[in-house]
């Protein structure tokens, strides 16, 4: 259920039914929410219902809610602009101009129109004083209760005399209209003064006070102001303040009874809770300290504590909400002075100066500079009293914020979860980056090792294959040296140079010279000429040659040298065609004979002679 959405929907309901040509009972409507909000539901329908049965023509009984307010249980008291009965009142011309008299009273002008009554600017012709003329707005048709009010207002500040008042002279009655006759303040209205922007902090808490002075006379005479407001204290050519409209004033003791209980009565933006409420019965001398703390609040910021677009709104801040602090909205104002203008305002009237007279030391401890007795209320101490007030509001919001930090701390678990999740995601993202990247490392190492390693074994494989070049050209250089040493007859170095061949190099050619120089021959040098006979003598171990050098050589087999040389003279001459005979060894080896030519030839060994000439002798 929403109670501001229902009094809403019902005040649509009430205001189509006056544009529908009906005339709607405010009771009726009233009776459509629950007791508890009927207060606000009646202040929301009344400025509505007072607007059509004026342009109806009705007269129109501020202090009541239409018909059958009796049975309601519920009072609203609002300013209203809709224009009251016709005065009666005598017209009169006075030199070409029109003047009007109620009574003894000359009619100026109309000075203000409030909920109840009229007021005029008017000349008292017996004693020729101006003064200010109140009158009930319904005129003779005023109810009883009507009357009985607006004496009560006129009682209540006739017996009040104090500079900061606006004194009564006269209460009375002309023809069925009830009046009362004030003293006149030639100046504005406070909340005329106000229009032109916040005051300074000093002169407000001086003009405050004064006011305040007033409140606290009243009070000390066990009345009540209960409509305290910037329009309702007036501004004289001295600028002093002074207090006026006392409509709503109440008697501490011995009360009329005029207000019932859950009567709203009042100004909602300068009404303390208790009022706005409806209790009239905690109603007292600190709701007008309520008022007070308002009206400063009001000529500190310019604005009134609590405002909102309608009264029901206005009424809910009043009840529910805290004022912004008025440092919030200037931050010049002097912070003793906003401490003392919050303390007016505080919700429970036992956390109120006790008394205006207080209101009015503490601004005088204010003014002369000295320490102030209020203490200012933290924020935290403002939050519990709200919650006291608003114990269903606070359980459901205690409940909501459970719920919403529980939801805070599944949410932050679940985020820590995830973030949690996230960086390992992000390490492992990171490990396998590395990873990767090592890899990478290894692999690029691995192919650099690779490369260098096949660089290597190519410059090895280059090396070997110059080596084996080079072996190559040496074997086949050692190969051709030793083909040359054997064509010399140096056998020896033929045979070394030849078997320094690498065996890799050792191809056909060189196993074929191996095999020559490796066969049964032995190499003999001293014959300066071919050898055409050769014998050899197996027990004595020597070789017998014969040359065309006309030598027979005995060679020792072992050493193949020349042990023994015969020279046989007329062998040497032409070849072709000479017949020879083999070279022999005589049985005994100690003769050698050989036959050339037509003749045979044969020396003893003994009578050899040894040649000096030299030549080469191979033996197989």
């Amino acid at each position: 259920m929403n109670p501001a959405r229902d009094i809403d929907r019902i005040c649509d309901e009430f205001e189509a039914a006056w544009l529908d040509g009906q005339v709607p009972k405010v009771e009726e409507f009233v009776a459509k929410i629950d007791e508890e909000h009927r207060p606000a539901l009646l202040a929301a329908l009344m400025p509505l219902d007072l607007t059509y049965r004026g342009k109806l023509g009705e007269t129109i009984d501020s202090g009541a809610t239409g018909p059958g307010k009796a049975d309601s249980g519920f009072e609203v008291t609002l300013d209203s602009d809709e224009a009251g009965p016709e005065l009666l009142a005598s017209p009169t011309t006075r030199a070409g101009k029109r003047v009007k008299y109620f009574g003894e009273y000359e009619l100026i002008s109309e000075i203000a129109r409030g909920g109840m009554g009229v007021v005029y600017k008017a000349r008292q012709v017996k004693l020729n004083r101006i003064v200010a003329l109140k009158m009930i707005l319904s005129g003779e048709f005023a109810g009883s209760e009507a009357v009985q009010r607006f004496h009560s207002e006129a009682e209540s500040a006739a017996n009040l005399y104090h500079p900061g008042i606006v004194p009564i002279y006269e209460i009375g009655e002309h023809e069925g209209q009830h009046y009362f006759s004030m003293g006149f303040i030639d100046g504005p209205s406070l909340q005329g003064k106000l229009a032109a922007g916040p005051m300074p902090a000093k002169e407000a808490a001086k003009l405050c006070r004064k006011i305040a002075e007033a409140v606290a006379y009243a009070h000390s005479k066990n009345v009540i102001h209960r409509d305290l407001k910037p329009a309702n204290v007036l501004i004289d050519g001295n600028g002093e303040p002074k207090v006026t409209d006392f409509g709503l004033a109440k008697k501490v003791e011995g009360d009329s009874g005029l207000t019932r209980t859950g009567a709203v009565m009042g100004t909602p933006s300068y009404m303390p809770p208790e009022q706005a409420l409806g209790q009239t019965d905690k109603i007292g001398p600190s709701a007008d300290v309520y008022s007070l703390g308002a009206i400063l609040y009001c000529m500190l910021t310019g604005r009134p504590p609590f405002q909102a677009a309608n009264v029901v709104d206005t009424l809910k801040q009043v009840v529910d909400n805290e004022p912004v602090t008025p440092r919030t909205l200037d931050s010049k104002i002097p912070g003793d002075l906003e401490t003392i203008c919050l303390k007016c305002l505080e919700k429970s009237p036992a956390s109120r100066y006790a008394s205006a007279q207080e209101f009015v030391d503490e601004l005088n401890r204010f003014e002369n500079g000295e320490p102030i007795k209020a203490r200012r209320i933290n924020r935290t101490a403002r939050t519990v009293r709200w919650c006291k007030r608003n114990p269903v509001v606070t359980s459901f919001l205690a409940l909501t914020s459970v719920l919403l930090i529980v939801s805070a701390i599944l949410s932050m678990r679940e985020y820590q979860q995830r973030k949690l999740a996230e960086e390992q995601t992000i390490l492992a993202d990171n490990a396998a980056k590395k990873a990767k990247d090592a890899e990478s490392k290894e692999r690029l190492a691995r192919t650099d090792v690779e490369t260098e390693r096949d660089r290597a074994m190519l410059a090895e494989e280059s090396a070997l294959m110059a080596q084996k070049e080079a072996e190559k050209s040496l074997a086949h250089a050692n190969y051709m040296i030793a083909t040359t040493r054997w064509d010399q007859n140096r056998i020896g170095e033929a045979k070394r140079f030849l078997d320094s061949v690498p065996v890799e190099h050792r191809r056909l050619e060189w196993r074929l010279t191996k095999r020559k120089f490796e066969g049964n021959e032995l190499t003999g040098y001293g014959h300066t000429a071919g050898v055409f006979g050769i014998d050899y003598r197996f027990d004595g171990g020597q070789i017998a040659t014969a040359s065309w050098d006309n030598t027979i050589r005995i060679w020792d087999a072992k050493t193949c040298t020349v042990v023994r040389e015969i020279e046989t003279p007329g062998l040497e001459g032409s070849r072709i065609g000479v017949r020879r005979s083999p070279l022999r060894f005589s049985p005994d080896g100690k003769r050698v004979s050989i036959a050339v030519s037509k003749a045979a030839y044969s020396k003893p060994l003994e009578s050899s002679s040894t040649s000096r000439r030299s030549d080469t002798t191979r033996f197989n």
